[in-house]
C-alpha cells in the first residue's frame, strides 16, 4: 500500500526552503535550495516534491536498504587509544 504524505508547511527560511511533511511515521522537516520552489518541466510541480519523495523512499522504502543493527560485543565499550595523549582533559 502507498505510503500517503501531507505537506504541512513551506516556508523560506534564509537561503533555505523548509519543507515540513507529516507521514505515517511521523513529521519530518526537509531543507532544499530556494530553486526548489521552481516547476518540474516534466509533471509541472514545484521541484521540492520531487525531493521529498526520494528522501522518504530513502528513508522508508526498501526494507533491504534500512539500518539493520547487528549484534557485536564491542558497542558501548570504550577504548584507549595509546597513540594519542588528550594531557588532563577529562
Amino acid at each position: 500500500m502507498p505510503m500517503e504524505y501531507t505537506i504541512e508547511e513551506v516556508y523560506v527560511q534564509g537561503d533555505n526552503l523548509i519543507v515540513v511533511v507529516d507521514h505515517a511515521f511521523g513529521k519530518k522537516k526537509y531543507g532544499f535550495s530556494k530553486e526548489s520552489l521552481k516547476l518540474d518541466p516534466e509533471t509541472d510541480k514545484p521541484r521540492y516534491i520531487k525531493k521529498v519523495e526520494y528522501f522518504l523512499e530513502k528513508e522508508f522504502g526498501d526494507k533491504n536498504r534500512r539500518k539493520k543493527h547487528v549484534k557485536d560485543d564491542y558497542v558501548g565499550k570504550k577504548f584507549k587509544h595509546k597513540g594519542i595523549n588528550i594531557g588532563n582533559a577529562k
